[in-house]
């Protein structure tokens, strides 16, 4: 059948069509395979009013239904659409073409506008093999599209990328994407994998918890808000985590390395590198390692302790080199300040251990005015002997806890000393 002209239009969608339909009356008649090449046009198409009833309805565009491709098509569409509307996405000029066959919709070369950019879509969406649960396949270019538009358009994008709810400006990427969907044709996020890059040449981020929080820590107040030019990030997503590999932010004179991981309960899993230069740099530190956890709105930070004694011991040896170039002064200045260090430590067990022996000694004494207070006189004595033992016990596993303190004191000053050479 020779389709010269199709025209329709069903609400404010129009849709107009011509091509060549093969096959056409056992398609209608036995259920057969409809072959064909079809050209399709329309100015103005909202896929959002072809979906199921009871999504059309909701007013939650994520309840949108499954879309099942009859298995007895198999169609070559061209086409061309001025205006072209699915869920939250608005696409303009897009152009392209999709086969259609054996219940699986395939798209080459889908080149659009959408989110202030351009997109460039190849892929699958294959309901052939499973209706209930289909599975989409994407190799998309996206170029110069909006970090806001992407946020308040997807909700996967927010769920694994809360990141982009404070990032202004546009970014590119290129990335492979591969999951199955659920009854309400959103991907599901535990068995969604995907990897790419993205970079932007200009981008500026602040209002951010993480941040926020590694200001506050490193009572640097640089790192609240960061304009980031030429960045590249690459990332995958794999059992529900976004995990980036290590990448470089730069900020004033400083540079932030950061990799890890965020998953879709929210949690985080990052180790940030700081490198501080110039007026950013303190007196005893140049860099600093944090380890970053907790979850998205509500971080935890661990700063990496070895690393800052090290800078510290290495500091304060320079500050007597520079101080005194005389031999004998020299191995006087630097022993005084091993001396310090090492009293320091001590004391600080010390101190730990006696407050742990005082506390139990405190809590044994509570045990024992308890059990004096009972008034049958032989439970009592059995009550106070009881009393006693406790109180004991607590005495000794607390004194057991003040020696590994001091134990630990001692490794910690000889790796003081193995590390200056005294």
């Amino acid at each position: 059948m020779e389709l010269s002209a199709l025209s329709a239009q069903i609400g404010k969608n129009d849709l107009a069509a011509n091509g060549k339909l093969e096959n056409f009356l056992p398609y209608f008649m036995k259920n057969q395979t409809l072959k064909g090449n079809l050209n399709v046009n329309s100015n103005y198409l909202n896929l959002n009013d072809f979906m199921t009833k009871s999504a059309a309805s909701s007013s939650d565009s994520s309840q949108i239904g499954i879309i099942e491709i009859p298995k007895n098509l198999d169609l070559t569409l061209t086409g061309n659409f001025k205006q072209l509307i699915f869920d939250k996405l608005n696409m303009t000029d897009v152009a392209g073409q999709i086969a259609v066959n054996n219940g699986k919709a395939e798209m080459k070369n889908l080149v659009m506008n959408a989110l202030g950019g351009k997109m460039n879509v190849s892929g699958y969406y294959d309901s052939g093999k499973n209706p209930q649960q289909p599975e989409v396949s994407f190799n998309l270019d996206v170029q110069e599209v909006s970090f806001a538009q992407t946020f308040s358009t997807f909700t996967t994008i927010k769920q694994l990328a809360p990141v982009f709810e404070n990032l202004t400006g546009n970014y590119s990427t290129k990335f492979q994407m591969v999951s199955p969907l659920s009854k309400d044709f959103m991907p599901i996020l535990a068995s969604l994998t995907a990897g790419g890059l993205l970079s932007s040449s200009n981008v500026a981020i602040s209002g951010n918890s993480v941040l926020n929080g590694l200001a506050s820590t490193l009572k640097n107040e640089s790192l609240k808000e960061m304009k980031i030019k030429d960045l590249k990030l690459p990332f995958s997503i794999d059992n529900g985590r976004v995990t980036t590999k290590p990448f470089d932010i730069k900020f004033g004179e400083g540079t932030l390395n950061l990799q890890g991981s965020t998953g879709l309960d929210q949690t985080i899993d990052y180790k940030a590198k700081i490198d501080l230069t110039g007026k950013l740099a303190n007196q005893y530190m140049n860099n600093v390692i944090v380890s970053i956890g907790g979850t998205f709105k509500n971080p935890k930070f661990n700063i990496d302790a070895k690393n800052a004694a090290d800078q510290l011991l290495g500091k304060l040896a320079g500050t007597v080199l520079k101080s005194d170039t005389t031999g004998a002064s020299l191995s006087q200045q630097v022993n005084d300040q091993i001396e310090k260090q090492t009293e320091a430590i001590r004391q600080k067990a010390k101190d730990a251990g006696d407050k742990l022996i005082a506390e139990a000694e405190k809590q044994g004494q509570n045990l024992i005015d308890q059990a004096n207070k009972t008034s049958n006189p032989i439970a009592k004595i059995a009550a106070v002997k009881a009393a006693q033992i406790s109180a004991n016990k607590l005495k000794d596993e607390a004194q057991k806890q003040a020696d590994k303190l001091n134990a630990e004191a001692d490794k910690q000053i000889q790796a003081l000393k193995d590390k200056t050479g005294k």
